[in-house]
This record gives C-alpha cells, structure tokens and sequence, in this order.
C-alpha cells in the first residue's frame, strides 16, 4: 500500500464549517463545507465525516494490512 498524499491528521473544526489541520502557525485549512442546497443537517453530517477522514483511512489501511498477511479473509 502506498503513503497517503493527503494532509496527515488529526483534523478538526476550528470555525463556522471549516476543517484544519496543524497548530499555530503551522495551521492549514483541509475545507470548508457549505450547506447551499443538501440543508444544515447533511452539511453537519458531511463536515462530521470530512473531519474523521484521517482516522477512517487509518482503520481502512489496518485492515488492508490484515487482508495482505492473510490474516483476514473477504
């Protein structure tokens, strides 16, 4: 499996719908996530998500790596 190429975590919110990663100055921002059209409740949902993206393709990655020793089966 290859190193993933995007932002490395954790992310969280730090305003109105916008999505970071870093501290200080090293601060960077992942996203904003506008509700224009899906409503509050989806736009809370996709930031929710957006925000666990680190972690989710951290237990993704684990399971692969099960599935590659052949440990675990699909």
């Amino acid at each position: 499996m290859t190193a993933p190429t995007f932002t490395p975590g954790p992310w969280r919110r730090v305003g109105h719908r916008t999505i970071a990663a870093g501290t200080g100055l090293d601060t960077v921002t992942v996203c904003e996530v506008f509700s224009g059209g899906v409503g509050l409740d989806q736009a809370d949902a996709n930031e929710a998500l957006i925000e666990a993206a680190p972690e989710l393709h951290a237990a993704a990655a684990e399971v692969f790596a099960w599935i590659d020793g052949g440990f675990l089966t699909v």
